[in-house]
């Protein structure tokens, strides 16, 4: 399989549609469980935002969506990529208190929701995968109500031990993705993605210029994954 470019919108929808069956399992796998917590900061960020609904901006499998909503948040999520939104809905569906997130299908960069709809949005792990990473946060800032904020979760380049990261991405990822998620060339795209991601303190810079202020952030994961907050 071809590794698709990280500005390449149509094989990356085609790619996350091929990987959705086994998609939590490679990522439980993958972070050695610590993902669950990773998501757990971002959900406690994001419901200290003012009262309102908040948008998930590429919900994926749902799991960050279901943790907002489990802290009595009532969440909007969407994704360009359907077959996730199905995976999302069966798990709403079986997993979710009451009100379930709604699903909509759509792509970060142009989503059908008036200005200032939402009292927060968030992202996690999605925004390595847009095609316009400014468009996306710019469009983000638009649908959320001044004095809401976002949270991005997301995987990006270490600044330490990066060899140990490089090794890991390089060889554990694409060997986890072929022998539990069926993709290696899938799971060959990760690392790829993630070096072509801003760093840590690039991306706070990048979500200043796109409108954000007080920007600060986190690392975890020995700086291999950053939770960033931005207010409107």
């Amino acid at each position: 399989m071809t590794q698709p470019s990280p500005r390449d919108p149509t094989r990356i929808q085609a790619l996350f549609a091929g990987i959705v069956r086994r998609y939590d399992l490679v990522n439980r796998l993958m972070s050695m469980g610590m993902d669950v917590g990773w998501r757990a900061v971002a959900a406690d960020l994001v419901t200290s935002a003012p009262p309102g609904p908040i948008l998930d901006v590429g919900i994926g499998t749902g799991d960050l969506a279901l943790a907002v909503t489990r802290r009595n948040r009532r969440v909007v999520g969407a994704d360009f990529c359907r077959p996730m939104l199905q995976a999302a809905q069966c798990k709403i569906a079986t997993k979710s208190p009451s009100p379930a997130p709604a699903l909509v299908e759509g792509d970060a960069l142009a989503l059908p929701f008036p200005d200032a709809t939402f009292a927060a949005a968030m992202a996690g792990f999605s925004l390595r995968n847009v095609v316009n990473l400014d468009r996306a946060l710019q469009e983000a800032w638009r649908m959320t109500v001044p004095g809401g904020r976002l949270v991005c979760l997301e995987m990006v380049p270490p600044q330490r031990l990066r060899w140990a990261h490089r090794l890991y991405q390089d060889l554990a990822m694409p060997t986890l993705g072929a022998c539990f998620g069926g993709a290696v060339g899938a799971y060959c795209y990760l690392p790829v993605s993630i070096r072509a991601f801003p760093s840590a303190k690039a991306l706070r810079q990048r979500m200043e210029q796109a409108g954000w202020q007080r920007v600060c952030y986190r690392t975890l994961a020995l700086g291999a994954v950053a939770v960033h907050v931005g207010e409107r």
